[in-house]
């Protein structure tokens, strides 16, 4: 798959309008069974992945992304076997690997190219050539495909059409962040709209991602995002447009993978679901790795949730500028077409649905990170407009990792 836009990270919405303090201290609320829904699984595009097999998918992923023989695992879109995408023969690890799920049919599909040294190219290209906005390779890692905001100069540098017998493919521009439900004030979901606040002003808008705990402290509560949103010591909260509810302070940032946490007194392992204004949700049940052929839900602040989104680029390293300028992510386009997410919706979560002996999980996979630039102001939810753009295709960078690297953790039922 080509990409032909650039990658960008934008705030949406700004307020000049002061706000004030609540007249009393916000307390954590109970969340309530009336208000959980399952809208989602009636309009997911693709059977719900067995949980079995969405187990050995995602393990796969996590436990052999640094093996240089495996380029990715994929659930095929009718969910009747596993596709691992390898180079060589089959060693003792992933034979181990695909032994604790002896149920689920896997075929082993080999890569013309050493999935390891394609990987080390793609992020050479990014680190050595500004030009560069982006730098991604395919479930076979058969090629590079990079992306640039000056073409030619990136054409100039792959004039042979390959590098060290690695093919290049070349094509215009690189990504934008997808920045700014409504007012949560007393649960703490993911989905929800928060703002970042400069006494008394807001200054920007994304979309809470997944409740967290501190590992080493699981009394400490936070809340997972993306990193572009705010610098540490940003502070966020929720507003009603009169008051502003404080939810916390980013803490910490993870920048090659867009990710931050934002620490708050309280948070729920929900997300906000249907509509961009809806006040219904679901509870997050597991934690997943991405894979090649998983169906995720978006819940943007803006966009409200949107399916359908299949993961079709395991692996993309881009530039968003800024601290950020190597990202590692991953791609979704949305089989229908359907505009995922946009401005507004950055930080939000990326879930998938698995079906499982006790009914339909939800597992937290990724975060909003990215739209391409080029994306124009047709959207979902709010409506497009000079400073809101959305897009069918997305850039999702994983939640295990960055809970991994901040030492934090999601918490599940």
């Amino acid at each position: 798959m080509l990409l032909s836009a650039t990658l960008v990270a934008t705030a949406q919405g700004t307020t000049e309008t002061p706000l004030s303090s609540p007249p009393s201290p916000t307390q954590a609320e109970t969340v309530s069974s009336e208000n959980v829904t399952d809208a989602d699984a009636k309009v997911l595009t693709a059977p719900p992945v067995d949980e079995n097999m969405a187990r050995l998918a995602s393990e796969l992923t996590g436990a052999l992304a640094d093996d240089s023989q495996f380029a990715s695992a994929e659930v095929t879109l009718e969910r009747d076997k596993i596709i691992v995408h390898w180079h060589g023969a089959v060693t003792n690890e992933l034979q181990q690997i695909l032994d604790r799920e002896p149920a689920v049919p896997v075929e082993i599909a080999q890569t013309p190219l050493e999935p390891g040294a394609v990987r080390d190219l793609a992020q050479r290209i990014l680190k050595e050539d500004s030009s560069v906005t982006s730098v991604s390779i395919p479930k076979d890692a058969s090629y590079v495909n990079v992306t640039s905001a000056t073409p030619p100069k990136a054409k100039a540098r792959s004039s042979q059409s390959s590098v060290e017998g690695i093919p290049i493919r070349v094509s215009d521009g690189g990504y934008i962040g997808a920045n700014s439900r409504q007012t949560d004030t007393g649960y703490h979901f993911g989905g929800a709209r928060i703002s970042r606040f400069s006494d008394p002003f807001i200054t920007g808008n994304c979309t809470s991602g997944f409740a967290v705990r501190k590992l080493n402290d699981p009394s400490k509560h936070g809340m997972m995002f993306a990193a572009h949103c705010g610098a540490t010591g940003s502070q966020w909260i929720s507003s009603d447009g009169t008051y502003a509810y404080p939810w916390g302070p980013i803490t910490q940032r993870t920048t090659p993978y867009d990710g931050a946490i934002m620490e708050s007194g309280f948070s729920n392992p929900y997300i906000w679901m249907n509509a961009w204004n809806a006040s219904v949700y679901a509870q997050i049940n597991g934690v997943a790795n991405h894979y090649v052929g998983q169906e995720l839900c978006y819940s943007g602040s803006f966009s409200g949730l949107v399916c359908g989104n299949i993961v079709v680029e395991p692996s993309i390293n881009y530039n968003l500028g800024g601290d950020l300028t190597s990202v590692t992510g991953f791609v979704t386009v949305n089989n229908a077409g359907t505009p995922a997410a946009g401005n507004g919706d950055s930080g939000g979560p990326g879930y998938q649905l698995v079906n499982t002996s006790t009914g339909l999980k939800r597992y937290a996979v990724g975060i909003i990170s990215a739209i391409p630039a080029d994306a124009p102001p047709v959207c979902t939810g709010v409506a497009g407009s000079s400073t809101r753009a959305c897009s069918p295709t997305v850039v999702t960078v994983s939640v295990n990792t960055i809970a991994a690297v901040l030492g934090w953790y999601v918490p599940t039922s």
